[in-house]
C-alpha cells in the first residue's frame, strides 16, 4: 500500500517490465508521480485498477499522457514552472 487511501486491492497495478511481475496496489497520486518524475513510461506501461480484470496501456486509460515518455511530462512540468 502507498499510503494514499487504496484499500483491499482497490489501487492501481502494473506489469513490471524489467521483473515481469505485478506491482501493486499504489494509490493514483503516486503513479502519476512516478510518470511526470520518468520513472514509469505511460506507453509502455499495463495497468488495471483493483485486483482482477484485463491489463490495458496507461496511455489508454490516462490520454493525456499519450505519447509522451516521463521524461518528457518532467521537462515540461519543470518549464511550466518557470
Amino acid at each position: 500500500m502507498d499510503g494514499e487511501g487504496e484499500e483491499h486491492g482497490d489501487g492501481w497495478y502494473y506489469i513490471d517490465n524489467m521483473a515481469g511481475e505485478v506491482q501493486g496496489p499504489f494509490g493514483t497520486g503516486l503513479m502519476l508521480g512516478w510518470v511526470e518524475q520518468g520513472m514509469l513510461e505511460p506507453a509502455a506501461l499495463e495497468v488495471r485498477r483493483g485486483e482482477e480484470g484485463e491489463f490495458r496501456m496507461m496511455e489508454e486509460v490516462f490520454p493525456l499522457y499519450s505519447g509522451l515518455t516521463g521524461g518528457q511530462l518532467a521537462e515540461q512540468k519543470k518549464v511550466s514552472k518557470l
